[in-house]
């Protein structure tokens, strides 16, 4: 049997000495401390393979199809055996590492030098170069004089499992990475004509969401954790005014305004600037939390960690654990269904729809740029559908 406590510091040494980023460690220590808490009550004699399979199972982690969240938070509770036992962490599977042809490395130089002065951001330019180097390494091609038709087939038949939106993504890169190279002489210009259209819209799908009796009972429950307070006020913000996850995180005291009870910010993905009321029950919610629970610290953030030292809240995933719990609590069911805080925003919009909103006030509170986005929610919303269904012929 171990000692838990001697797991988690040779754990957090271990991953501090091998150059893991801050917040990587702090993800892990937020489901390190659930297991503690866990462990006092259920196995304070000891910690051993045994204890781990029980609380997994407790949990809800030990499944086969777990959300990348919930993937991340089982992989946090493996290692602390994992490195006490081996000293090491086992690598995770890695997918396949393509490598640019060295006849085609000039038109791939000469695309990492364009993006580069392009001024995208660092990770849109590795994500980039990433699909430029699938494509040249499985494109057949011996020189870039040859990329042709035949040479993006080839390249889209080397992703027969993904999905078509990734697929879309990836023949952008290779249009775009077409251009660039045609402009230059290195092939011709029917190569970017060549690029079939692949239909991913990424609202194509169903969004999730929950209807106006689950929101209530999830909002019913005392939510779990060390800032209850701070998760009901989060949650509310989403669930009432429909706010990103990104904006919640990013609101300062300053843009509260106590005395028309309205919040004040520019909205992180448009860049809008918003005004919303706040109806009783988040006003209150929000006072309680700064009241009661939110410590006092340098700063104007109100959303804080709830461990020393307090620091303005750096990542989603901490939100999303608050959330997927309070959902696991309130006897929800989520089967099918993403459950954290985009979920709700999505219920917002579902639920104002559904009581007959207009749809320009329900952009207007969603930010959204125009109601042609608002009208993704009339997927989900069956009763209006309903009276446009048309008869089903019968056979005779």
């Amino acid at each position: 049997m171990y000692v838990l406590e001697e797991l988690v510091d040779g754990a957090r040494a271990y991953l501090v000495r091998n150059g893991y980023s801050e917040s990587t460690v702090r993800h892990h220590e937020a489901t390190w401390r659930r297991l503690a808490s866990w462990c006092a009550a259920h196995a304070p004699n000891g910690y051993d393979l045994d204890v781990q399979q029980r609380f997994l199972e407790d949990a809800g982690l030990a499944g086969e199809h777990l959300t990348r969240f919930h993937q991340n938070e089982r992989r946090s509770v493996i290692r602390l055996l994992e490195i006490a036992e081996s000293g090491t962490l086992r690598r995770p599977k890695q997918g396949p590492v393509y490598v640019v042809p060295e006849r085609l490395a000039p038109a791939y130089e000469l695309y990492e030098g364009a993006l580069a002065s392009r001024g995208l951001k660092e990770k849109t330019i590795r994500g980039y170069l990433s699909a430029a180097r699938h494509f040249l390494a499985t494109c057949g091609a011996s020189s870039p004089s040859e990329l042709c038709a035949r040479s993006v087939t080839a390249f889209v038949e080397s992703m027969p499992d993904h999905s078509p939106q990734t697929r879309a993504g990836q023949l952008y890169v290779v249009r775009d990475l077409a251009r660039t190279l045609a402009e230059a002489g290195m092939c011709g210009p029917s190569m970017a004509a060549s690029m079939p259209l692949i239909p991913g819209h990424k609202h194509s799908s169903i969004p999730s969401a929950y209807s106006a009796e689950e929101v209530s009972a999830l909002l019913g429950v005392e939510p779990s954790g060390r800032c209850p307070l701070r998760t009901r006020a989060m949650m509310l913000f989403a669930a009432v005014l429909g706010m990103r996850v990104g904006d919640i995180r990013s609101l300062r005291t300053s843009d509260v305004d106590w005395r028309l009870r309205t919040v004040t910010f520019a909205q992180g993905k448009t860049k809008v600037p918003q005004v919303l009321p706040m109806p009783d029950e988040v006003w209150l919610a929000l006072a309680d939390y700064l009241k009661n629970e939110r410590p006092d610290i340098g700063g104007d953030r109100l959303f804080v960690t709830s461990f020393a030292p307090y620091h303005p809240i750096d990542s989603q995933e901490s939100f999303h654990r608050s959330v997927a719990r309070a959902f696991a609590s309130a006897g929800v069911d989520v089967a099918g269904k993403h459950h954290g805080m985009h979920s709700l925003r999505h219920s917002a919009a579902t639920n104002m729809l559904a009581e007959g909103t207009p749809y320009p006030t329900i952009s207007a509170v969603l930010g959204h740029s125009s109601t042609n986005v608002t009208r993704r929610y009339l997927s989900i919303d069956v009763d209006s559908l309903r009276c446009l269904a048309l008869e089903v012929p019968t056979c005779r």
